[in-house]
């Protein structure tokens, strides 16, 4: 079995990368006032107008009734107005506001459409649409949106944002991180920006940026299973094994898979050849997860590496008396059973001599 050992689980297969992590309400911008700095959906407070027209006297009415949150008010007052003018903007977009309110988005979709049809350049409106587009998941339509936004109002750091949101939820991770940067340039550095950021860049295989918002994150006590395996992925690609364990040691309590990550620490050492260590963090995986029953057998690689025969050949028993039913792993319990034999052989001829 010269130079024998078995590859342990691949760390990469083990630490989940994080799904595309779905803004908060807050910074979805799921209201016009979390979008721009505009009107909220309960007041939709536009310029005044002359109130000697019964449109317009029908629109206050609804703004007052939507003030006061008398919602099926407020959309009759509008619609009345919008009856007598169809072209009212105001009434328009103030209903669909109360519609949204309602959860009626598909109501306030057409509301919205009929307002930017009449006015293509109104923010309140087009920012309602792309919150709406994106909460239901039509994230090509909403980059249509925000990317207008963007060319009115290129200073506001949630359309950024939210449009970093929506290429990350269709794939395209290179539009995504440059928002995302473009939003954080602005200002926005929210915990749901910097964890979408380090799940993107990791993915990117951009480690060096990674860990730059890994650092970040825990400056902002954003700490999380997903984010601390992260880190000791990059950490044993690196070859950092005391970094990894040291990292392991003291985010313990965060970490789901722990006889897994005591694996690849231990694979870790022994690439570096200190084979004492590989054999002890080996064990401790099996102790912690005895389903790692491989563990136990490469300990013994290690041993036979680092020269201590007999504790090798200790490791190499109580694999087989653990996987005796383990067909699976029929190949590897031969190659222990070779390495006992081999070495009670030699024994036997030495005391023979």
């Amino acid at each position: 079995m010269k130079n024998k050992i078995i590859t342990v689980l691949a760390l990469f297969a083990l630490i989940a990368i994080p799904n595309p992590i779905k803004i908060s309400s807050q910074q979805l911008a799921n209201k016009p006032e979390d979008i721009t700095e505009a009107e909220s959906v309960a007041k939709p407070k536009v310029e005044k107008t002359e109130e000697s027209k019964e449109d317009n006297l029908y629109y206050n009415k609804g703004v007052l009734a939507a003030e006061n949150k008398n919602y099926d008010e407020a959309i009759d007052e509008f619609t009345k107005a919008i009856a007598i003018n169809s072209k009212n903007i105001f009434a328009l977009y103030g209903r669909a506001t109360v519609y949204y309110e309602l959860g009626k988005k598909n109501e306030a979709l057409k509301d919205l459409n009929k307002t930017l049809k009449l006015d293509k350049n109104d923010e309140k409106a087009l920012s309602l649409r792309a919150a709406i587009y994106q909460q239901q998941n039509e994230y090509k339509s909403a980059i249509n949106d925000y990317e207008d936004l963007i060319k009115l109002n290129p200073n506001s750091d949630n359309y950024f944002l939210n449009l970093g949101y929506c290429y990350q939820s269709v794939g395209n991770k290179a539009k995504a991180i440059d928002n995302y940067l473009k939003a954080e340039k602005l200002g926005n550095s929210n915990n749901e920006l910097i964890i979408n950021l380090i799940g993107l860049l990791y993915e990117t295989k951009d480690y060096t940026q990674t860990l730059i918002y890994i650092s970040k994150a825990y400056d902002k006590k954003i700490v999380n299973s997903n984010i601390i395996g992260i880190n000791l992925d990059i950490l044993l690609s690196q070859q950092k094994c005391d970094e990894a364990e040291t990292l392991f040691e003291k985010q313990n309590s965060l970490i789901d898979a722990k006889g897994e990550v005591l694996q690849g620490i231990a694979n870790c050492y022994f690439q570096q050849t200190n084979y004492q260590k590989a054999s002890d963090l080996f064990i401790q995986s099996y102790k912690t997860n005895p389903e790692l029953i491989e563990s136990v057998f490469n300990s013994g690689v290690a041993n036979l590496k680092n020269k201590k025969i007999d504790n090798a050949l200790s490791d190499f028993q109580l694999f087989l008396d653990k996987t005796k039913d383990r067909k699976d792993l029929d190949n590897l319990r031969l190659d222990a059973q070779k390495q006992i034999d081999f070495f009670h052989k030699k024994n036997d001829t030495l005391d023979k001599h």
